[in-house]
């Protein structure tokens, strides 16, 4: 007999077999470890994940290597993941980088994962945050080989869709935008809809109520039909941390005391979406804003010097004396990629033209805002960048020129940017602060131009803040202009910069400019503006003002005119007429056309014109020195003209001073020469700065052999008589080991030849000795002579005594010297090896012709410690002494 409930029983268990199952969700905040939460511990010594006492928060440290595990059934419905945490510790570390904390929905446990596997995953590690879908496991460790160890996680998108993807050894989607990790708060979400399409977003709470960062990409077509059934927390090392003990991973101890990344896990929650349902889990943090204050009626900005109004300011800028520098500022602020934010600022506030206002809002958006014009799923930028939230050094200039903006508009500019820009601004300073506490290199602890960018950056900011955070701004602003009074010293106090001219400009320009911010604002510049370095600047131009009008690059640096604010400033302050006319000068140059961003972009232009007193330079050149040398930096420069702005001949060398930072070269000893207002013989400047890129010799083999870079090598014997210059530079320190002596003799005569004696003995006598010319045009060798043609005429290069021959390469690549490969600049190199030979020192003879003046006869004569080189009919004589090959000065 049948029973009268059976087939109802029946159908219903039918239905349920055909009925997908319920999915479930997940929301928890971590009071107390529920039950379902499953821990494998790999060192027991070291918990890695811990519940905290009383509190909501799941205890997260790198030290250690735990993992939770719980199930879920999701089934095929679509889906929402959020994690939400807070870091306490940790610092950006490019490499190693996995140290964090990894929270993901896994096809399979962690130690159970096949090749038909994959994760959703959201993690935080020294690098970055990642944000991704994976194949092959949950950031683990796999061993390749003996003591060789990787991740066994990799991204399943294409690369830059969503992370890195390995690219340059890193797998993040987000940098952190600061080095101090500690107070990050985070949230992570990801959809994943019906077609198993996914969307990543992360928050900030530095971005406030939007994305920092948001992606799309799709779960893997062979992968789709995979369910998801396990979320995972993991703590993470990096893969060279763990060595392999049978099944487990354990620490290894030489690796224990790595820096760490902890924090507070605050929330893990999954649920369901019915169809077309809006995800509920994704919402952002408060708005990132902190209300500014209106600025009173009097207000005064920090850029305003003592008297100086913005109405006069604009009479000024409209002046026919200062036409220059308006055609340079209005030219930039339409231009300039490098800092439009400056030069539209200032081009709005002294035209008042709304269109400059319209551009300058859009770049204020671009470096404080959420906006959708950020460069995306390429190098550097995987995914989609919401906002810039960057506040590390070199974001110190954006940040920078929203200081600028805040200070110099303010009520012009609307509330809601203004309290966005205190927001990024104090942001900003007590992050400054945050590295002054940990003596960071940038800041405090690199002798280099990175002292004044970073303190002069960061002490804008502060003083921008004077009075909405009075006490913060002061304590900021102090700091940095000490920091720069203490640690800054590659700028000496005879004017020379030890790292050269690129770096002298980027440096002393930012402390110029916080110098002038605190005398308008507090009466007391610090002595930022008037230190003997800054006072003898013009001693710096005498000995770089080359003479194809341009200055010199020796060290790292590039070919060009520079230092346009340093001069302005100069001249005003000490009534100097050189700098008065410098600047003016470079302002008439930089208007003709293109210039570097180095040169006149950003704040550059704007200070110059700012800060040029309105004392009318010298109509004429006003004269340097035929012969000058810094003692700071052991360079010197021979001219044989003082009197014109590129006199016919004109010879650089290079020595070495007592400092030195991370921008020296191997060239000490080496030379340049300009003739006819041309470059013929050249220093390649950034990135070129092993010896055989410079003028100079090389003993044994040229592919190998180094120079020190840092060690004093002094010029000496300086003598100057009518047309006859000389002077001598003793390398032999660089040479280490190769050399007993490595010396030179420049002598220059007039405007016909440089002479150089090298007085070069290798510690080997067998050893070769390699000599080297970097030509700035085409150049062509044969036997002992070497001919540069330019384009307004030739150098003429011949060398005497022992048995060499010239070769000159094919053109050479710049590379990353980029002022040079952006003008076309033809470099090759002019070399030949020879043999030691006491009794005929190697003797070049440079002498620059024109197609209307030949190149200078030359004869040298060699006899008993005695050297005679005759230039037309002037005569040079060389005597050999204790001390090496000198120079017989001539009697007055």
């Amino acid at each position: 007999m049948r029973h009268k409930f059976l087939v109802p029983l029946v159908c219903l268990a039918l239905a349920a077999l055909q009925l997908p199952a319920r999915a479930e969700k997940l929301d928890d905040t971590f009071l107390k470890l529920d039950p379902a939460w499953r821990l494998d511990r790999r060192v027991e010594s070291v918990p890695s994940l811990t519940v905290r006492d009383k509190q909501p928060g799941l205890a997260f440290t790198s030290k250690g290597l735990d993992t939770l595990t719980r199930d879920i059934n999701l089934g095929d419905s679509p889906f929402e993941f959020r994690a939400d945490l807070e870091l306490t510790d940790g610092t950006l570390i490019t490499f190693p980088r996995y140290n964090g904390v990894a929270i993901a929905l896994s096809s399979a446990p962690a130690d159970k994962f096949t090749k038909n596997d994959y994760v959703i995953i959201f993690a935080v590690h020294q690098h970055g945050a990642t944000a991704m879908v994976a194949r092959g496991g949950i950031f683990g460790a796999r061993n390749v080989r003996e003591n060789i160890w990787h991740s066994d996680t990799s991204d399943a998108s294409p690369r830059f869709k969503t992370t890195h993807a390995g690219a340059g050894g890193t797998i993040q989607s987000l940098t952190w935008p600061n080095q101090a990790l500690a107070g990050m708060k985070l949230r992570f979400h990801a959809t994943v809809d019906k077609d198993r399409n996914v969307t990543f977003k992360i928050y900030n709470v530095d971005a406030g109520d939007s994305p920092w960062w948001d992606a799309q990409t799709e779960i893997p077509a062979d992968l789709r039909a995979t369910p998801l059934k396990h979320v995972i927390i993991r703590t993470m090392r990096n893969p060279e941390d763990f060595a392999d003990l049978g099944r487990a991973y354990t620490i290894n101890d030489a690796h224990q005391g790595r820096t760490i990344t902890s924090g507070i896990l605050q929330r893990v929650a999954v649920q369901a979406l019915e169809p077309g349902a809006k995800p509920t889990l994704d919402q952002g943090f408060p708005p990132a804003v902190l209300p500014a204050k209106p600025k009173p009626a009097d207000y005064r900005s920090m850029m305003l010097p003592p008297g100086q109004t913005l109405e006069k300011l604009r009479a000024r800028f409209n002046s026919p004396a200062y036409a220059d520098y308006r055609a340079i500022l209005l030219r930039n602020a339409e231009t300039d990629k490098r800092d439009g934010l400056s030069t539209a600022l200032w081009a709005y506030v002294l035209t008042g033209d709304k269109k400059y206002r319209d551009n300058l809002l859009v770049s204020i958006d671009t470096l404080s805002a959420p906006v959708d014009t950020i460069a995306h799923e390429k190098w550097g930028y995987p995914g989609r960048l919401r906002q810039q939230l960057d506040i590390k050094e070199f974001a110190g200039h954006g940040a920078a020129s929203l200081a600028f903006a805040y200070d110099l508009l303010g009520n012009d500019l609307d509330q809601p940017r203004r309290d966005r820009l205190r927001y990024l601004l104090v942001r900003s300073v007590k992050n400054f602060l945050n590295r002054i506490e940990r003596n960071d290199w940038w800041y405090i602890n690199n002798p280099s131009n990175t002292i004044a960018v970073g303190n002069g950056t960061m002490g804008i900011c502060a003083v921008a803040l004077r009075d909405d955070d009075p006490e913060l701004s002061k304590t900021a602003y102090t700091i940095a202009s000490d920091n720069i009074k203490k640690a800054f010293i590659a700028v000496r106090p005879d004017g020379g910069c030890i790292e050269g001219n690129l770096y002298w400009n980027y440096a002393l320009s930012w402390q110029l400019v916080l110098g002038h911010a605190l005398r308008n604002t507090t009466g007391n510049d610090h002595t930022l503006l008037t230190m003997p370095g800054i006072k003898n600047t013009h001693q710096y131009i005498t000995v770089n003002f080359a003479g194809n009008n341009e200055l010199i690059p020796f060290n790292d640096s590039q070919p060009w005119l520079t230092g346009y604010f340093i001069a302005a400033h100069a001249g005003a302050e000490f009534d100097q007429p050189l700098m008065r006319w410098f600047a003016d000068h470079m302002a008439r140059e930089f208007a003709k056309g293109e210039t570097f961003g180095e040169q006149t972009g950003g704040m550059y232009a704007v200070l110059a014109f700012l800060y040029r007193d309105e004392k009318p330079a010298p109509a004429q050149f006003p004269g340097l020195p035929t012969l000058a040398h810094l003692e700071s930096l052991h360079e010197a420069i021979m001219r044989s003209d003082g009197k014109t702005v590129m006199p016919t001949l004109v010879t650089a060398v290079k020595g070495k001073g007592q400092l030195s930072t991370h921008h020296a070269n191997q060239d000490q000893g080496s030379f340049v020469l300009q003739a006819n207002g041309e470059s013929l013989l050249i220093d390649p400047g950034y990135f070129q700065d092993g010896p055989a890129n410079h003028s100079l010799p090389v003993i044994g083999d040229v592919a190998t052999m180094k120079l020190d870079p840092k060690v004093v090598c002094p010029i000496t014997h300086k003598f100057e008589a009518g047309d006859l210059r000389s002077l001598r530079v003793d390398a032999t320190p660089a040479y280490l080991t190769t050399a007993k002596r490595a010396a030179r003799v420049f002598v220059q005569v007039a405007d016909r030849a440089t002479v150089i004696l090298d007085d070069t003995i290798p510690s080997d006598p067998k050893q070769p000795i390699t000599t080297h010319f970097q030509a700035g045009f085409k150049a062509e060798a044969a036997n002992n002579t070497a001919r540069i043609t330019g384009n307004n005429g030739e150098l003429a290069i011949t060398l005497f005594g022992p048995d060499i021959t010239l070769k000159a390469s094919p053109v050479r690549e710049f590379k990353n010297s980029w002022v040079y490969r952006k003008r076309g600049i033809t470099w090759q190199t002019i070399s030949g090896a020879y043999t030691y030979d006491n009794a005929k020192p190697l003797v070049t003879v440079l002498a620059p012709a024109t197609a209307k003046r030949p190149a200078a006869t030359a004869k040298v004569d060699y006899a008993a410690k005695t050297v005679t080189v005759t230039i037309d009919n002037t005569t040079v004589v060389f005597d050999h002494t204790a001390d090496g090959w000198l120079l017989r000065q001539p009697k007055p």
